[in-house]
């Protein structure tokens, strides 16, 4: 049985953990440095969890394609910092709307551009510079 919770630092966690000790190396309360890899992923997309949406099919993106608002299904898997592992659903490269979504429709026009001169990024790439 294990147990976490936050430490001081965003990437700090103390696990609380039964294991064996036989020959008595390690004593209760003693702290150490390690890591725990529970599952490394390969080639998925990353996107702001806030995102993400929920729907009664399951979960789901706003993407902006040639100016329209799309929905596309997702398979999510695990997050952390504010980004969720997208498993299936978006290449890299798809652009990711990440505010407005609950005002959204399908068909929706939108633009990629903001008040303040944001244009965005597609998750996998770099962002892009803002408008001159």
């Amino acid at each position: 049985p294990w147990r976490t919770s936050s430490g001081p630092q965003p990437s700090t966690t103390a696990i609380k953990a039964s294991f064996s000790n036989r020959d008595n190396r390690l004593i209760p309360g003693q702290f150490v440095k390690g890591e725990l890899r529970l599952n490394t992923l390969h080639q998925v997309v990353l996107v702001p969890e806030i995102s993400v949406q929920r729907g009664q099919k399951g979960p789901f993106l706003w993407l902006a394609v040639k100016g329209r608002a799309r929905p596309r299904p997702v398979e999510i898997g695990p997050s952390a910092g504010g980004l969720v592992a997208i498993l299936s659903g978006l290449s890299a490269g798809e652009i990711v709307i990440t505010k407005g979504q609950f005002a959204l429709s399908p068909d929706a026009e939108v633009s990629t551009g903001g008040p303040t001169g944001d244009q965005g990024s597609a998750p996998g790439q770099p962002p892009r510079p803002p408008a001159p």
